[in-house]
């Protein structure tokens, strides 16, 4: 729960460095714990990210992620 309110402090006072460190961090943290619990273990899992739901907010997480050098995996119901 930490990383969750790290990162939403960072973006409730604006500061974009900040939530993208938190948000990085809560990716390799959750990671790590997949990898410990031997889910996804074969994976580069710092560079993969899977995005669900592609509507208004998903798509656009998405194309920041591209940009931002990860793998995206994506899932959409319609």
């Amino acid at each position: 729960m930490e990383e969750h309110a790290a990162i939403v402090e960072a973006i409730r006072v604006r500061d974009p460095a900040a939530a993208r460190h938190a948000a990085q961090t809560h990716l390799i943290n959750a990671a790590r714990r997949l990898a410990e619990a031997g889910i996804c273990s074969g994976l580069d899992m710092t560079r993969n990210v899977g995005v669900i739901g592609l509507g208004a907010m998903g798509m656009g997480v998405a194309r920041s992620l591209l940009r931002a050098g990860f793998a995206v995996h994506a899932c959409d119901v319609r």
